[in-house]
């Protein structure tokens, strides 16, 4: 939670603490940027990230443990009544492989997508995900031969292979582009996602709650995310 007790918020006039629940998504392309700015102009804000688990932490958000929450939508949650939610920024999924045993084709079909060995990314703990939940709808799954706790860790394991990665677009551009790996379009009828900020009411009425939202905003603005 916010420790700096103030009603107006001034980040320039004590050691504030936010603790903030999230993917590694977040961390990833948004986090950076955010501390550079915060460094940047001399703020006293520390930022704790605890990862996004099966369940939103609605109990940590209503009882101020957690000043934010970031999670995936729309759908991958029921959200409480008790909690406000915004959508932050909309992505979609891409697939990547070692070029050596890629396709000719620049768009990946069903069929060959289910052919291939999977390494599957775990940046937040689901028991679900939008790929095999596609598939399942279908009658289809595929064949994951690997899990991976970080999108990094996940395209080191193609290198040499021909197994397929499927990853956010942003993700692949921030991350994949080693001359060695190769990116292909996925079904147009694979849906895209959203990444959510969720807070309480009790922080809707808090100036610092309040100020990291827009701080994040407007990083996210200022990098074209939105």
């Amino acid at each position: 939670m916010c420790h700096d007790g103030l009603d107006l918020f001034d980040p320039t006039r004590t050691q504030t603490t936010f603790t903030v629940c999230a993917p590694e998504y977040f961390e990833l392309l948004v986090l950076p940027h955010l501390m550079r700015d915060f460094a940047a102009a001399g703020f006293s804000v520390t930022v704790n990230v605890q990862k996004l688990e099966k369940q939103l932490p609605a109990e940590q958000l209503n009882d101020g443990r957690f000043d934010l929450a970031l999670c995936f939508g729309p759908g991958f949650h029921r959200v409480p009544d008790s909690l406000i939610s915004q959508v932050l920024m909309e992505d979609d999924l891409v697939c990547v492989m070692d070029s050596r045993f890629a396709p000719l084709s620049a768009l990946i079909d069903i069929q060959t997508f289910v052919q291939h060995r999977h390494v599957y990314p775990t940046p937040w703990t689901s028991d679900t995900n939008m790929v095999d939940g596609w598939l399942q709808r279908q009658g289809l799954e595929r064949n994951i031969v690997a899990r991976a706790n970080s999108y990094r860790a996940a395209l080191q394991l193609l290198e040499g292979t021909d197994f397929m990665l499927v990853l956010p677009r942003r993700i692949q551009t921030l991350l994949g582009n080693e001359p060695w790996i190769s990116v292909f379009e996925l079904p147009p009828d694979l849906p895209g996602f959203s990444l959510d900020m969720l807070w309480s009411a009790q922080a809707d009425r808090d100036e610092a709650s309040g100020w990291l939202r827009e701080q994040v905003v407007k990083v996210c603005a200022e990098r074209g995310l939105l």
